[in-house]
């Protein structure tokens, strides 16, 4: 769980159709920073599981460090974060996840501006929590959900991209090229109480993308923006026909000020793959796609943020991809000196298109094997009391609420989780 002490991602989102579009990054870093955060709390289903509940009080260490150097132009930017959650009550259960990531920004003119970034990611678990609470198997025990190596994975990425602009920026345009190494180790799926050990050659793949946008200023705080993104997916397991291409297509407005701004998007995404299935009917697919959102100042003590977005996601287990609708709500309100109250919902709905063999082309109910046909609710409640009783230290308390509703039997769950937390940066 990312805290308010970590900084924001200096790696500027790459996706052109869903990232804010700007003509050039924005430094986030000046000098050498630092923070940390120690949560302690309980969860009251550290599974996700829809029966066989299991609660555990935890521990939780976050810490991010960060140095940036140069003019607001031309700069460059380094980040290193770590998080680390220790449950008292799980037996050999724990979460770990580190990041770097890194950009630099030159512009020899005003209308010239080239950026690289990269960064490289890994999380561990010990015990395969994410694939079991979604397959909904047995436990071993009340403790110990399941013997065996756990899940373990990184990624890393790397790209450039090019801004430019003419006639005083009335006109720009934005490209840019990426790619990214996803490699799965350890990994142990449990599906209907085996174990299947060759879900990690199933998951590892390279991501190649492209992209492109073209804007038109008509004010100083209005822009028309058409972009474009193509993406390959390359998986290392020939033998699961997964290897697709994505090209998707949006256009819109974006509004923006120095206290708000806001973005209307809309557009299509299509996936083809590069493999046929026996036994069905084809497997490409597409989808309307949208990005709206607003983020501003209500009041000169509240602020609020607000997006929906609809899009395709690929799928990391037995899923080709997951048609995606997720709407989220947060406002943060100053109430007194130090004093932060952040309140946050989030309503997700996912549709599972899973086509890896025929079966699950033309099955008529989705199971633990073949995911065709699932359909999942999420929603999720934040709330967060954060105050600064000295300068750079701070404690709060903080409760999350997660319901999921599947038509998947086993894949539904409530989950509450409450804690307190001390916290400072540099």
């Amino acid at each position: 769980m990312k805290t308010r002490i970590l900084l924001p991602v200096v790696a500027t989102v790459f996706s052109v159709a869903y990232g804010q579009l700007a003509v050039a990054a924005e430094r986030q870093i000046e000098g050498l920073v630092a923070g940390a955060a120690v949560h302690y709390g309980e969860d009251d289903n550290v599974f996700q599981q829809e029966t066989l509940e299991f609660d555990s009080k935890y521990v939780e260490f976050t810490g991010a460090f960060g140095y940036g150097a140069g003019s607001d132009v031309n700069f460059i930017e380094l980040l290193a974060e770590v998080n680390h959650r220790d449950y008292d009550e799980a037996e050999e259960y724990e979460l770990s996840n580190v990041d770097f990531t890194s950009v630099v920004q030159w512009q020899p003119d005003r209308s010239h501006t080239f950026e690289l970034h990269g960064g490289h990611h890994r999380v561990e678990e010990n015990q395969d929590q994410t694939n079991r609470a979604r397959d909904g198997a047995t436990p071993a025990s009340a403790t110990k959900r399941y013997a065996g190596e756990g899940d373990e994975y990184f990624y890393s990425d790397a790209g450039v991209v090019y801004h430019i602009g003419h006639k005083r920026n009335l006109i720009a345009a934005k490209v840019g090229v990426n790619h990214q190494w996803r490699r799965y180790l350890n990994n142990r799926r449990v599906r209907a109480g085996a174990t299947d050990s060759s879900n990690n050659a199933l998951k590892d793949r390279d991501v190649a993308s492209a992209n492109g946008a073209l804007y038109y200023q008509f004010s100083p705080s209005l822009r028309v923006v058409l972009a474009g993104q193509y993406d390959k997916y390359d998986y290392n397991e020939v033998a699961s026909k997964r290897n697709a291409e994505n090209i998707s297509v949006v256009g819109g407005l974006e509004w923006e000020t120095e206290s708000a701004k806001a973005w209307l998007r809309g557009g299509t995404e299509d996936k083809e793959f590069d493999a046929f299935v026996a036994g069905g009917p084809s497997r490409d697919g597409d989808m309307g796609v949208w990005q709206v959102g607003y983020v501003g100042r209500l009041s000169p003590f509240v602020d609020v943020e607000f997006t929906s977005d609809a899009r395709l996601i690929e799928g990391t287990d037995i899923e080709d991809y997951v048609e995606q609708i997720a709407t989220e709500v947060k406002l943060n309100a100053a109430l007194m000196d130090g004093l932060i109250l952040s309140l946050g919902y989030n309503y997700t709905d996912e549709q599972y298109v899973d086509t890896t063999t025929g079966g699950c082309i033309t099955a008529t109910a989705p199971t633990a094997a073949c995911y065709n046909g699932r359909e999942d609710t999420i929603k999720e409640v934040l709330f967060n009391l954060h105050y600064n009783f000295i300068e750079d230290l701070a404690v709060g308390v903080e409760y999350r609420f997660t319901e999921r509703e599947s038509n998947l039997a086993n894949y539904s769950f409530d989950r509450n989780i409450v804690s307190v937390y001390l916290e400072s940066a540099i």
